[in-house]
């Protein structure tokens, strides 16, 4: 709904002005063996391009698309 808060984010609009598209969300993962079998490393990256509701609603962050990178090691044993 136009009126509803976006998650937990508190973000909302009451009068539904902004419309109710929050935006898009992708995200890509890259994964190598190290030592096959055994260790493997991991890449992770999100972006978060905001809609016009994230972009417009009253209380909105004006803190531009969201992005994330993460990383990561895993033994296996």
């Amino acid at each position: 709904e136009k009126t509803d808060s976006f998650s937990t984010s508190g973000v909302r609009d009451v009068t539904g002005a902004s419309g109710s598209f929050a935006g898009h969300q992708v995200e890509a993962r890259f994964r190598y063996w190290v030592i096959p079998s055994f260790l493997r490393a991991e890449v992770n990256a999100l972006w978060l391009a905001k809609g016009r509701f994230l972009r417009d609603a009253p209380n909105a962050h004006d803190t531009g698309d969201t992005h994330y990178l993460s990383t990561a090691l895993t033994a296996t044993f």
